[in-house]
């Protein structure tokens, strides 16, 4: 076989091959893809949130960097990130009721659901606040969460401004970065 068939054999061959990407390109298109794929998952699938003021010490202090899951219904004694009624920025507070019942803040400082009293996990009283615009007792319709921070002393969370909609709760939170000491 003499050169000039040779190379005619090989240039058949390389026109049937498939044209592969150059490698700067194939860079590219994998960095789009992981791209999306992030872009995709935080905005469907998880969420972040910055903790501002220490609403919920000890739980999560000024700083802290929360993540939270869009796709679970909230449980009583969840931490979840939610729309503020008054501000629609994202908060941190925890489901305190939630559903068809009764919230009953005692002068003594006892949180009662539906008559009974609850045992939580709390440094702090839960008292009525003075400036607060709903009755107490709370009557929550389904779909309705009643929220509370941990440092229920200085709190601004359902005492203050009502129950939440469950399309207002952005996720329920499942982990914590302490950004102190980065």
């Amino acid at each position: 076989m003499n050169n000039e068939a040779r190379a005619a054999q090989r240039g058949a061959r390389a026109a049937d091959a498939p044209r592969r990407l150059p490698d700067w390109a194939f860079f590219l298109l994998k960095l789009g893809l992981i791209a999306a794929l992030l872009t995709l998952t935080f905005t469907l699938v998880l969420g972040v949130h910055i903790q501002h003021g220490n609403r919920m010490h000890p739980y999560a202090e000024d700083g802290d960097l929360l993540v939270y899951f869009r796709l679970e219904e909230p449980q009583v004694g969840d931490l979840v990130v939610y729309r503020h009624p008054d501000t629609g920025q994202p908060s941190l507070s925890r489901v305190a009721a939630s559903g068809a019942c009764e919230v009953e803040l005692s002068p003594s400082g006892i949180l009662l659901i539906n008559g009974r009293p609850q045992d939580e996990q709390v440094f702090y009283p839960t008292e009525p606040l003075e400036a607060s615009r709903i009755p107490n007792p709370c009557a929550l319709r389904a779909g309705e969460f009643f929220l509370l921070d941990d440092y229920r002393s200085i709190g601004l969370d359902s005492r203050s401004f009502g129950p939440v909609q469950r399309e207002d709760i952005l996720g329920k939170v499942v982990y914590l970065f302490r950004r102190r000491g980065f």
